[in-house]
């Protein structure tokens, strides 16, 4: 996932994995050398972090449910045990610095995107398209119908083979539950009124 704060327009990291569950929050970054340039894990839900165990100091970053900093603990050394945040909802684990270089502070708000949303993005821009017209379709995967510059209707423009492949693998996965959803409606509001249902 690539984390950006939007409030100094800087990435803090474009490789960052997710520990959601259980036992990912458990191990965190336990036992690794240390972590890779872009970078990073999301602890979620998660209020305090520790270093015990570990070689290497980190950065942290303390997130509430809007995406907002509420704390930070830069260079956290190893063997420590941070303290609590009670209005956090995630923490971002970072390399060390990274908080300090991209001036990333109490306040900040945080947006937190998938990796494939953010190289489809990128590639939507380099191809000079209106992004305000880009809209974000199931799943949070740019439609490929977006408005160019140069045209004055809507265009199907096509974003890069990958992402135009998932979106209609998506779409047609969709289009499958409606239709299972829709088959399942109708014949129960048809035994409703037989009072079969």
């Amino acid at each position: 996932m690539r984390v950006v704060n939007r409030t100094r327009k800087t990435v803090l990291g474009d490789k960052v994995r997710t520990a959601g569950t259980f036992l990912p929050r458990l191990v965190g970054l336990l036992g690794t050398a240390g972590i890779e340039e872009g970078g990073g894990l999301w602890i979620v839900p998660c209020r305090s972090v520790h270093t015990l165990g570990m070689r290497y100091p980190i950065d942290v970053a303390f997130v509430d449910a809007r995406g907002i900093v509420v704390g930070v603990l830069g260079g956290l050394p190893p063997n420590r045990i941070g303290r609590v945040f009670r209005h956090a909802r995630g923490a971002l684990e970072l390399r060390a610095g990274v908080l300090a270089a991209t001036g990333t502070a109490p306040g900040d708000r945080l947006e937190f995107k998938p990796a494939f949303l953010a190289r489809v993005r990128s590639e939507v821009v380099e191809m000079g398209v209106d992004t305000r017209r880009a809209t974000e379709g199931p799943g949070g995967v740019v439609e490929t119908t977006v408005r160019s510059p140069t045209e004055r209707n809507a265009v199907d423009m096509p974003i890069s083979a990958a992402a135009v492949e998932a979106w209609r693998e998506m779409r047609a996965k969709r289009a499958d539950r409606l239709d299972t959803a829709g088959r399942r409606l109708l014949h129960c509001a048809l035994a409703l009124s037989l009072s079969e249902c």
